[in-house]
């Protein structure tokens, strides 16, 4: 079972340890208590929030930043690491369709970490790096399609005046007295051997036999040929995009809905149905789920979709019963997420 938009408000415990948690769903407020032989806390930097009361906290949170230019004016064709001249930090500028990513900062982080956005100083820094690798670029704020940021769960070993890029990304799984499975530490690139190493732990407690088949497994439905999606009368751009993300028969499924193979934004190869998709087969509830979680829009497009916004709640709306009020506050929501990340466009330094 896998439930979307249910937050773990505690913990069951009882002698014998962990037993469960009580959950409520945030979409109708509607509460819930699950029980379970085994409990694995995988909260990245709330980890502790859920852990009983350590003596030192168990993460260290450092963040990171990466922003998206246009491709054509970085000059970038394929992959670069560089070591930045102002700190010899690594960073990638890396190619993503007609964008160019450039990532990552690494800074410690002491504020609400429900609330990380990106800043004007740690732009500028990926900025510099871009131009420095890339001389004719001169990019700047004013060139940045989108910027995001996000925190780094790195287990903190009780040296603090250690740089940030010289923390471990190693994982570490802890075991509590009360029987709390958690996992910390690691990164985007070893997410695999991370819940490998979770799922051996569990299996261990529930003292279940045999191996781990997912070393060998496949994530995902198998990269179809090309000419199955251009076989649905797409053009070959938007074809392209769809290969690498469904199935065609997936895609086939929602072809019978509104301008289903109609363009979202203007130079952009995605269409409508991936809406239909995302809402129906991806459990997408919110605007912000659709554009930021599962279409990316937020990231790739040039107004960051904001534009779009109300034509895809309405889309939505028709699909969930949302009544106006709900798809009024789905747009403001978006807009206001799309203001707060562009916040350091605005910022002068003083």
């Amino acid at each position: 079972l896998v439930a979307n938009y249910v937050e773990v408000t505690q913990l069951v415990r009882d002698d014998h340890g962990v037993t469960g948690a009580i959950v409520q769903d945030r979409t109708d407020g509607a509460g819930a208590e699950i029980r379970a032989e085994a409990v694995v806390n995988a909260t990245g930097v709330w980890l502790d929030r859920l852990r009983s009361p350590v003596a030192t906290p168990t993460i260290r949170p450092t963040k990171g930043v990466h922003i998206f230019l246009p491709r054509d004016q970085v000059g970038n064709r394929h992959a670069v690491a560089l070591t930045t001249k102002s700190d010899g930090r690594l960073v990638f500028i890396l190619p993503w369709g007609d964008l160019t990513l450039v990532g990552t900062t690494d800074t410690d982080f002491s504020g609400d970490s429900d609330r990380v956005l990106p800043d004007a100083r740690d732009v500028d820094y990926l900025l510099a790096a871009a131009n420095e690798a890339f001389p004719d670029a001169g990019v700047g704020r004013a060139d940045v399609v989108s910027a995001y940021a996000g925190l780094r769960p790195l287990v903190r070993h009780g040296r603090d005046d250690q740089a940030e890029s010289d923390i471990s990304r190693e994982h570490e799984i802890f075991v509590d007295r009360d029987g709390l499975i958690s996992v910390a530490g690691g990164k985007f690139t070893t997410h695999r051997a991370m819940a490998e190493a979770a799922v051996d732990v569990v299996q261990r407690r529930l003292g279940s036999a045999g191996g781990n088949p997912t070393p060998a497994s496949n994530l995902g439905p198998p990269v179809r040929p090309l000419e199955e999606f251009m076989a649905l009368g797409l053009p070959e751009d938007i074809a392209l995009h769809l290969q690498s993300r469904y199935a065609p028969e997936q895609v086939r499924r929602h072809l019978d809905g509104p301008g289903t193979m109609e363009r979202i934004v203007e130079g952009r190869p995605h269409v409508w149905a991936e809406v239909d998709i995302a809402v129906q087969e991806e459990m997408a509830l919110t605007v912000t789920d659709v554009l930021v979680r599962r279409l990316g829009l937020f990231y790739e497009a040039a107004d960051q979709a904001i534009d779009t916004a109300p034509e895809v709640a309405s889309r939505m709306a028709r699909q969930l019963g949302w009544d106006r009020s709900r798809v009024a506050r789905e747009v403001e929501e978006y807009r206001a997420l799309v203001r707060d990340h562009r916040v350091f466009r605005e910022d002068r330094g003083d």
